[in-house]
């Protein structure tokens, strides 16, 4: 399979040390992206960072273009971390930002491994990845035991890696059940940052989650087509509430809002712009220009970007 980088826009790379996934979540998507096993890549890091520094739409450097590490894949299944850690060590060395999303658990000695791979302290963001606390087996049931997974915090924020609660996706009248836990897990770990996702999905997807919410006695899901992914995949849709123009949903804003009622984390609707808080440069996906619903208005991401050239401020057109 190409294992090519893929370029969402000028603004971020996703990279894979594999294809496919072995945790078998519910609401997975990489089955309608064709990906139906784990299959380790047969590239090195120093071959995808030859094809970075090929390509023109790759922005070098720490302000440049947000190197996203397995998007399509589960980068520390235990058969792949070792490719993964190759990608980080070779990658590193652009002096890119790079984020790295996961449900598995990770101990102090690969996280001292990942900091020692690093050109600097906060090159990488952590995000431990969870939709449900209690309904885990039912909706991510291959993934480490959020107990466990939770864990990553403390070996993370021990060796320095910047970390985020990844709360995504918000599946209606589940993920709501867990919010106080999620609290919990905030405060009692300190952890500094929060992103919330959207729920995407495609018709067959909603098919299989709305079977396990019937026998779970919660209400279906409406296949209500919002807006569509931009621009990675045109057949995955952002789900809407039926009867709204919002384009949050309202169990997502249920969530966000009692979590920034109980703690004092920095809550955030996109993973790029945590890494941009997290390095304090302006949002290198112009959030508050292409997707102002997604902006929480961190920091002044305008006025840091009135330094930077008025060609580098592109309006990105989301898919219709």
């Amino acid at each position: 399979m190409d294992n090519n980088p893929q370029f969402i826009d000028d603004a971020r790379v996703f990279v894979n040390p594999a294809f496919g996934c072995d945790s078998a979540c519910s609401f997975c998507y990489l089955d309608s992206l064709g990906f139906t096993r784990l299959e380790p890549s047969t590239k090195s890091g120093e071959d995808i960072k030859k094809s970075l520094l090929a390509n023109p739409q790759f922005i070098p450097g720490k302000t440049g273009t947000i190197i996203s590490l397995s998007p399509d894949t589960e980068s520390f299944a235990e058969r792949i971390v070792p490719i993964t850690l190759d990608y980080i060590r070779s990658l590193s060395k652009l002096q890119n930002p790079m984020q790295i999303a996961t449900k598995r658990q990770l101990d102090k000695t690969l996280a001292n491994q990942i900091i020692g791979s690093l050109a600097y302290p906060d090159q990488l963001t952590v995000f431990v990845s969870s939709s449900s606390i209690t309904y885990h087996h039912v909706f991510e049931k291959q993934t480490a035991a959020p107990t466990k997974r939770f864990e990553t915090f403390s070996a993370c924020r021990s060796a320095g890696l910047p970390v985020c609660l990844f709360i995504k996706p918000v599946i209606p009248n589940i993920t709501i059940i867990d919010v106080e836990k999620y609290v919990t897990v905030i405060n009692e770990y300190s952890v500094p940052y929060c992103c919330i996702g959207e729920f995407y999905a495609d018709s067959r997807m909603l098919l299989r989650l709305n079977v396990i919410l019937k026998s779970l006695g919660k209400p279906e899901i409406e296949d209500h087509v919002g807006k569509y992914t931009s621009p990675f995949s045109d057949k995955l849709y952002q789900i809407k509430d039926l009867n709204s123009d919002n384009d949050l949903t309202e169990s997502f804003l249920q969530v966000e809002n009692y979590i920034r009622g109980k703690t004092s984390t920095r809550l955030h609707r996109t993973s790029t712009c945590v890494v941009s808080d997290v390095l304090h440069i302006s949002s290198v996906g112009k959030k508050w220009i292409n997707y102002p619903h997604l902006c929480v208005k961190c920091q002044d991401c305008e006025g840091m970007s009135r330094a930077l050239p008025a060609s580098s401020l592109k309006i990105i057109k989301p898919v219709s």
